[in-house]
């Protein structure tokens, strides 16, 4: 067995039977769920008639599930291929787990939570436990546990073993912080000039939002650490990889977004967060309207994703900026439509931050491309104020 690893124990809660809970069955994702502790697959045997069990070598019907968000919080359902019903931790999580439920309650509603060794936990919200492949596998699943170890170590793949993207994972702050391989929140401002700099600095004035933010974020996160591959803009800043004039369409030239993410610095590390400031240079060059650059960035967020399924991503929206009305209608058109356009990636892997309503264009520099050092403290905010900080990590920088 697996040394055990550190985990946050969390109080048993809510023990009544649960009412139904509304969830979001148009953004589910088939998965099947391989135990690590014995190189099993997970079944639902006898059609879904026998408790979850980690004993099948191959996948098919019965070792598949439809992974549902439920609400906010990273809490899903799971929906078994084998009858079409839900994996419930029954009896308040004392039962093993069984495919018998009909409607979504409390006990039907699990998180599936990242480990720092590539596989997930199950936790489920009936009692607060852990999900274990009981007896090495050899007994049913059942949520028991207060810490995860390597019974507790599951991956979520496809029928043919590959892993899955787009399933909501949910990273425990306590956890990660406590046993991630470098000890940091790994966070990669990429970008044009506005990550970048470059514009010119004035003694130690940030001419860039990522040195304004660095002081919220690192007080809220103290493991936060930018990585990137330079260190242009103004003396002191931290890594990054921004560059004036970048586009979207330069990200998916030649496949460029895999250089973005490799060769990173100081860590070498892949980020654990991606800040995506992008599009200002599409819509200025005028080669992108707003169906365009929603394709681009839905296109490039996917890319990045499939990376690393533990990476989030900020995806900044645009700014007014000056440029001629017909772009500005362009851009508030891609502004009103772009979380709708990322909702499918889900809440847990992708947040919004929104420049367009905290920028203020009389803050520029340059004639209103560019921000001002006020600017830039207020691009700063709308990036900490992206709902994603407090959902991946508890806390709001």
């Amino acid at each position: 067995m697996r040394p055990f690893l550190a985990a946050v124990i969390f109080a048993v809660a809510w023990l009544a039977f649960p009412a139904p809970t509304a969830h979001a069955a148009d953004t589910t994702t088939v998965v099947a769920l391989f135990a690590r502790v014995n190189n099993r697959f997970v079944t639902a045997d006898h059609a879904g008639t026998d408790p979850l069990l980690a004993q099948r070598g191959a996948a098919g019907v019965w070792e598949t599930f439809d992974v549902e968000p439920v609400g906010s919080g990273g809490w899903v359902a799971l929906k078994s291929r084998a009858n079409g019903k839900y994996v419930t931790a029954d009896n308040a999580g004392a039962d093993p787990l069984i495919a018998n439920r009909a409607t979504v309650g409390t006990w039907e509603q699990f998180q599936i939570q990242a480990r720092p060794d590539g596989a997930v936990n199950i936790f489920a919200r009936a009692n607060r436990h852990y999900v274990t492949a009981e007896q090495a596998g050899t007994a049913p699943l059942i949520a028991n546990r207060t810490t995860a170890g390597a019974w507790e170590a599951f991956d979520v793949t496809t029928e043919a073993g590959v892993p899955v993207a787009g399933v909501p994972i949910v990273r425990t702050t306590a956890l990660w912080q406590a046993v991630d391989d470098d000890n940091a929140v790994d966070v990669q401002p990429l970008g044009d000039s506005w990550t970048g700099g470059g514009n010119g600095c004035n003694g130690a004035t940030p001419d860039n939002w990522r040195a304004a933010a660095a002081p919220r974020l690192v007080a809220a996160i103290p493991q936060a650490l930018y990585v990137g591959a330079t260190q242009q803009g103004c003396s002191g800043d931290t890594w990054n990889s921004g560059w004036g004039g970048r586009k979207m369409a330069d990200g998916l030239a030649n496949d460029m977004w895999r250089q973005w993410l490799t060769g990173l610095h100081p860590t070498g590390a892949t980020p654990d967060v991606v800040v995506l400031e992008l599009g200002i240079n599409d819509f200025w060059a005028g080669n992108c309207s707003a169906v365009d650059c929603l394709d681009r960035i839905d296109l490039l967020v996917g890319k990045i994703l499939a990376v690393d399924w533990r990476i989030r991503v900020v995806v900044c929206d645009i700014p007014k900026i000056a440029l001629p009305a017909d772009r500005q209608a362009e851009i508030a058109a891609y502004d009103a439509a772009l979380p709708g356009r990322l909702d499918h990636y889900g809440a847990t892997r992708v947040g919004v931050a929104r420049l367009s309503t905290h920028w203020d264009p009389a803050k520029t520099s340059d004639g209103g491309f560019h921000p001002s050092v006020a600017g830039y403290d207020e691009v700063a905010d709308a990036i900490l104020d992206s709902p994603a900080w407090p959902i991946w990590y508890g806390v709001t920088p």
